[in-house]
Formats: structure tokens, sequence, C-alpha cells
């Protein structure tokens, strides 16, 4: 691992992944690889250097990491922070730093449209925070544009708020935009109650990392009827599922050059994404 770290800030290229898709998982045994013919002994003792002052020191608060760009990686850490690093970030140990108590933020977006006899003793305040636990950092953005969106009365009690919470825990980045997208296209009556909102969280949940730029940019020159309800937006972003980091500009390469009049509705939109993936 930390030669496959030091050779990309080495090239300063992305010849040491193939595909964004091949993810370096640290919870698991890391398995480096092979010094390469013709790096010099005196590379081989830096990495001896990195390594004895514990290198993995900076890795154990780290889930996931995968290069996207030249010098560019994407690092998902433990507790569900998602952040953009350098490779000198890695190697310094500069990720998954600092406080982050998600569960803050939970409880806060959770609690706010409830009645107070509803999280006023302990054992209530102790479910919610139970609740909270099984969140990561994407969940509260999630939690809190839902909230928003659903009719008060149908929100201000703990087993509502509770469900809400469930059904966020699995978010990931893209859910929150994706939710920020429904809330400014779809009709108001298509997402104002707890049913129909927690369909489109289930939905998103199920996306990938890069839904969300997928969708957006897929749907600038749609028709305001063909993306106004519920199935037609997850028609979308079911077709946005496999995005990756390349999808949003291949999509933006393609309606540059089209008339307007051929991204305009929703099987054109789909048609482009399909071939952008």
């Amino acid at each position: 691992m930390i030669l496959t770290i030091f050779q990309a800030l080495k090239d300063n290229n992305d010849t040491i992944f193939q595909s964004r898709k091949r993810v370096l998982n640290f919870n698991k045994q890391l398995i480096g690889n092979p010094l390469k013919k013709g790096i010099k002994m005196k590379f081989f003792s830096v990495f001896c250097m990195i390594f004895s002052y514990s290198t993995y020191a900076g890795l154990d608060n780290t889930r996931e990491l995968f290069q996207t760009s030249t010098n560019r990686w994407d690092v998902q850490c433990l507790d569900g922070r998602q952040q953009t690093v350098s490779t000198r970030d890695i190697l310094n140990q500069r990720l998954c730093k600092g406080p982050s108590n998600p569960r803050n933020g939970c409880f806060q977006a959770a609690t706010k449209k409830l009645r107070q006899t509803q999280y006023d003793d302990q054992d209530e305040v102790f479910e919610i925070l139970d609740a909270c636990k099984l969140t990561n950092r994407t969940s509260v953005d999630c939690i809190n544009v839902s909230i928003d969106l659903i009719r008060d009365f149908e929100v201000d009690e703990r087993s509502e708020s509770l469900e809400v919470i469930k059904a966020c825990a699995d978010s990931n980045r893209s859910t929150g935009r994706l939710m920020q997208i429904a809330r400014q296209r779809l009709r108001s009556s298509e997402i104002d109650n707890r049913r129909e909102v927690l369909e489109l969280v289930g939905s998103f949940n199920m996306s990938s990392t890069y839904s969300g730029e997928c969708v957006q940019s897929a749907t600038i020159g749609i028709r305001d009827f063909e993306f106004d309800d519920r199935r037609e937006i997850i028609e979308v972003v079911n077709a946005c599922e496999r995005a990756t980091f390349q999808t949003r500009s291949c999509i933006s390469a393609v309606i540059q050059t089209l008339r307007p009049t051929q991204y305009d509705n929703r099987r054109e939109c789909i048609a482009i994404v399909n071939n952008c993936i």
C-alpha cells in the first residue's frame, strides 16, 4: 500500500490503477505492490523511513481509499466522513482527522419537528441517540431534507422520526444531493408525506457516489413535465446507478454538441447516460 501511494506521488499520473473502481480496503490485510525494476535503492530507504514512522496510524481511521484523478483520492473514513485528498496528504497522514460526531447533527435534525413531549425524558432521548449511532456523516443531510419535506403532522412523533433516521442510515454522498434535486424538481404533491419521501430515500441509497452529479448533468435541459414525479426521477437515478467520476464530463460534452431538442425529454437523457457509463 505504501509503495502504491509513493509511486503515485513520484509518477504524478493515473497509471497506478486502471480504473477508479479498484478500491483499497484498509479494514483487510494491506497488500503492497512489489517494487518495479529500475527503482533505485534510495526509494526503498524512503519507504522504510515512512513505514518506521507508523504510516499505518494515519490510515487507522480510513475505511476506503481510491484514486479519482491525478494526485487526487476519495477517502471514506470509519466515522462516515467523505474526503478528497492529495497523495501528499496521505503520505503526511492528513486524512480522517479532527473531531466528528455525526450523532449530534442527526439528533438535531431528527427532533426539529418533534413535539416536546416526545423527547423530554432520558429513555426517549437515548432511543433517538441509539438510532443515530447507526448513521454516517452523509446521513445528516438526508435526514434534514427528509424532515423538511414531510408535513409536520407526519413527523411529529418519535416513532416517525426514527423511521426517517433508519431510512437515512444507509445514505451515501449522492443521497443528499438527489434529495435536493427532488425537492427542486418534483411537484409538491409528489413528495410531501412520509411514505413518498422514504421511497425516494430508499431508491437514492442504492445509487453510486457520483449518481447525483450524473442526474444533475443529464437533466439540465429536460422539460419540467418530464421530470416532476417520483417515478420519473427514480427512472433517471436508476440509469445513473453505475456512474463514475468521468460520467458527468462525458454527459456535459455530449449535451454541448446537441440541439436543445435532442436532450429535453427523459428518454433522450437516459440514452445519453447509458452511452456515457
